[in-house]
């Protein structure tokens, strides 16, 4: 999976960790309008999958609903998602959608 070039790599020192108020644009933090673009540019890169596991760090285990490939997430928003909860990863734009909700994740 390539790095997104505009977007820094992991940075869990967030004071909002946990909350709706992170407004930081790094991947994982606040959804940067960017990673919306690339996301609406690519609608066939979304994943559909399955939350497999929340872990109290942040990191989201989700099993792809085609082919069962196991991709790991880690957001500040962790509280948001639960266990067998449908969702959809776009692993380019590195976003997670529940719903109408869009999530900035870091993906590994």
């Amino acid at each position: 999976m390539a790095q997104h070039p505009l977007i820094a790599p992991l940075d869990v020192d967030c004071d909002a960790a946990g909350s709706m108020m992170c407004g930081r644009a790094r991947a994982g933090h606040a959804v940067h309008p960017m990673q919306q673009r690339i996301a609406a540019a690519t609608p066939a890169g979304w994943i559909d999958a399955i939350v497999a596991s929340v872990a109290p760090d942040g990191w989201v285990s989700l099993v792809a609903l085609e082919g069962g490939r196991t991709l790991r997430a880690w957001t500040h928003e962790r509280a948001t998602l639960r266990s067998g909860e449908p969702v959809a990863v776009h692993e380019l734009a590195e976003l997670l959608a529940a719903g109408e909700r869009r999530t900035s994740v870091v993906l590994r």
